[in-house]
């Protein structure tokens, strides 16, 4: 997600049956640029989006599958049935499950099979018959981490700033921190959370060295918490725990010093024996439920009375 010489980059990993993403970004830079920062922000939050793995493999499959003799067959991405290629031959994006199943049942017509799996297989077929994409917000973790920009409060003279650093008042730098009162005001980062910071101001330092740049042929620039890390856990509050958050001042090759953090996170797996019996326990309500609505008709010897 680009936004002029900024943006971000997005990753998503599933462990077990838990999803995490992960978004390193750069935002707009200058101290005075505290919208500009909270809109790099959201752009990225609302126009970054993933495709569904299974979509994914069937399009970049396509091909390859309708290529393949009329009588052969081949394993779908569902990894559940194996369908013979002319069942599938014919399927669109723009065909529903039902208009598959009235023009290619016969592509379902493996001997053994039960009815139950008859209707698995035909759910299953759904990611590869739709569009589906999601969101950053779609996971049950996300991290946010990268080179932020948020600085000190711009009504604090530079002065001021290198003053409080040299002192490590670190109370005073979070309370002026630009990113933790934008947060606080609902603005940006909603839903977040952060470690307590407790070292010095990440920018911006003399390259090489761990002294900050003062150097009068330079343009000299306040010291700021520019370089974060912010999770946040949709699970559950208590699922996710940070043991360290920490910066790298020995790492010298720039005129930032990155941060690290070290979490404990908690993972959902679902056992597939108990998974496949709900889901065909939830299978047969459904259509009991189908049934049950079905137009019944009652007779007796002087009329017929029809009811739904």
């Amino acid at each position: 997600m680009g936004m002029g010489n900024k943006g971000g980059v997005c990753i998503r990993v599933q462990v077990y049956d838990t999803t995490f993403c992960f978004v390193c970004a750069h935002l707009a830079a200058h101290r005075d640029a505290v919208e500009a920062r909270n809109s790099d922000f959201r752009n990225i939050m609302i126009k970054s989006s993933f495709q569904d793995d299974a979509q994914a493999l069937a399009q970049k499959s396509a091909e390859e599958r309708l290529s393949a003799p009329a009588d052969a067959t081949v394993l779908l991405p569902d990894g559940l049935r194996v369908y013979r290629r002319s069942s599938i031959e014919q399927v669109g994006s723009s065909e529903t499950i039902s208009d598959f199943e009235s023009s290619s049942s016969a592509g379902f017509g493996l001997d053994g099979m039960s009815e139950d799996d008859l209707h698995l297989s035909r759910l299953s077929l759904s990611p590869i018959l739709s569009n589906a994409t999601f969101g950053i917000d779609d996971h049950d973790y996300v991290f946010w981490l990268g080179d932020f920009n948020y600085r000190i409060q711009t009504e604090h003279r530079i002065e001021e700033v290198f003053s409080r650093v040299e002192r490590s008042d670190l109370a005073w730098l979070r309370k002026n921190d630009q990113l933790l009162v934008e947060q606080a005001a609902g603005r940006v980062f909603v839903g977040f959370k952060e470690a307590e910071i407790q070292f010095l101001p990440t920018y911006k330092f003399q390259t090489g060295t761990n002294h900050y740049d003062r150097r009068p042929d330079k343009k000299t620039r306040a010291p700021a918490y520019c370089d974060r890390i912010l999770w946040r856990d949709s699970v559950n509050e208590s699922h996710a725990r940070i043991l360290k958050y920490v910066s790298c001042p020995t790492l010298c090759m720039s005129d930032h010093k990155p941060v690290i953090a070290v979490f404990e996170a908690r993972v959902r797996e679902k056992l597939p024996e108990k998974r496949s019996s709900v889901f065909h326990s939830i299978i047969r309500q459904l259509d009991n439920w189908e049934n049950a609505e079905q137009p019944k008709a009652v007779l007796d010897r002087n009329a017929v009375a029809f009811s739904t």
